[in-house]
């Protein structure tokens, strides 16, 4: 198999170390042909004749799919600590690799529909990923929260010009595999699309590869299985694209929220933060993690003495973001307590209960003479990380608890649906038919 378009780019020391980044890293949204310069675009142009195209129909089909895919991927790591562009490059290297492959086999080689559909499936075949590895949110320049990046609602550049990355522990998820065919409509050209669509045994492969079912895939799936063959052999010889060029920056706009972040994450990661304890400010709530403020944020600054203020830190999450996405976004949750005490040791309203009964039963102070030496701490309140693996590893995520009920009920449900027509903006729903 012809590896050449591959070099062992350890030896240039300084492209490596610009593929650098942290999670306070701001990222350009590039443009495709930013992200697919002359030196990547050829090695799919010198291939033309290996997709049985000429022409408009090369650059309609192929062209248009590795564009609208670059877009979407942007500079995403394959997963957390993996290098940036991963997803970009080992997407770009499986495609490559399924002309290759296809070219070796007389029954393809010359099938051109069944030759765009091992391509297609070996570009999208993990750009689930985009959605069940990270959370993106979309910032200004000085790297300041504008909104959460919804995949599935289209690419990045439609909603900002810069970005960040946040990520949420880079286990699969349950429902990954189902993720991607909805994702590969959504990147695929229509013409593409409607391509594969007009073959119905072809198109059922397709959909079968692209979600992992060996027995429906048909042959696409042997041509995934050798294309991972050869990815073994790149890995052996450390083999990998040309890093692209690009300039990160880091701005003090988050640094307090990005401090914070680290801090809870540190400290649910080693069990110093307690989870579902009643003096404690974490929970495990249906709805995801359960965040009591200000009290994490006035437990920070006891710990980091630079902020004297803990409504500095409250600013520079804000900023993040980090509180502001999923289902619970940008408001605070209300929950009621059934735990026995308070955050501060003191009897709540079920603790009362039970300690006025029995000391009416021992003879001791009455309930009137209690109520007025513990005051009620019955309802919980903070914000809710819905994406619980941005701050606690999935390993050490507990049971949720069974103390808290969301005093808001369902609500929060319909509160999420208007910011996301808002979000919309021109894609919003237009008014077909009235009821």
């Amino acid at each position: 198999m012809d590896l050449s378009f591959l070099r062992d780019h350890r030896k240039r020391g300084k492209a490596i170390e610009k593929i650098g980044y942290t999670e306070r890293s701001i990222f350009p949204v590039l443009t495709a042909n930013e992200l697919l310069p002359k030196m990547r675009s050829r090695l799919l142009t010198q291939r033309q004749s290996r997709t049985a195209l000429k022409g408009d129909d090369f650059q309609n089909l192929y062209g248009e799919l590795v564009g609208q895919f670059a877009e979407f991927v942007q500079l995403l790591p394959t997963a957390p600590g993996y290098k940036l562009a991963g997803m970009l490059d080992e997407g770009m290297v499986r495609s490559l690799l399924a002309l290759d492959v296809c070219a070796k086999h007389a029954k393809y080689k010359k099938h051109s529909l069944f030759i765009y559909a091992a391509f297609s499936v070996a570009l999208l075949q993990d750009v689930a990923n985009v959605i069940t590895h990270q959370k993106i949110t979309a910032c200004n320049k000085k790297g300041v929260f504008k909104a959460e990046w919804l995949p599935l609602a289209g690419s990045i550049n439609r909603i900002a010009s810069n970005y960040k990355i946040h990520f949420t522990g880079g286990q699969r998820s349950n429902y990954h595999d189902y993720l991607t065919p909805l994702l590969a409509r959504q990147i695929m050209p229509e013409v593409g699309f409607l391509w594969l669509l007009s073959d119905e045994s072809i198109f059922a492969n397709w959909l079968a590869a692209l979600q992992g079912d060996r027995d429906g895939a048909g042959g696409l799936m042997m041509i995934l299985d050798l294309i991972k063959l050869e990815q073994e052999k790149i890995a052996k010889q450390k083999l990998e694209m040309m890093p692209l060029d690009v300039e990160l920056e880091e701005t003090p706009e988050t640094k307090a929220g990005d401090e914070f972040v680290h801090w809870l994450r540190d400290g649910l990661g080693k069990g110093d933060i307690k989870v579902n304890d009643e003096k404690g400010f974490v929970h495990h709530v249906e709805e995801g993690l359960l965040i009591e403020l200000p009290e994490a944020y006035q437990a920070f600054t006891e710990k980091n003495k630079k902020y004297k203020n803990w409504r500095v830190v409250e600013k520079g999450v804000k900023a993040l973001g980090l509180l502001s996405l999923g289902v619970m976004a940008d408001k605070t949750q209300r929950y009621k307590s059934d735990y026995p005490v308070d955050k501060k040791g003191k009897l709540s309203a079920t603790g009362k209960s039970s300690y006025f009964a029995s000391e009416k039963s021992r003879g001791g102070q009455s309930a009137k003479d209690l109520a007025k030496r513990v005051k009620e701490k019955g309802v919980r309140k903070g914000r809710v990380i819905s994406s619980t693996g941005l701050v606690l590893p999935p390993t050490k995520i507990p049971e949720v608890s069974g103390m808290l009920n969301n005093l808001a009920g369902y609500e929060h449900f319909v509160e999420r649906l208007h910011e996301i027509q808002n979000s919309m903006g021109a894609a919003a729903p237009k008014n077909v038919f009235q009821l």
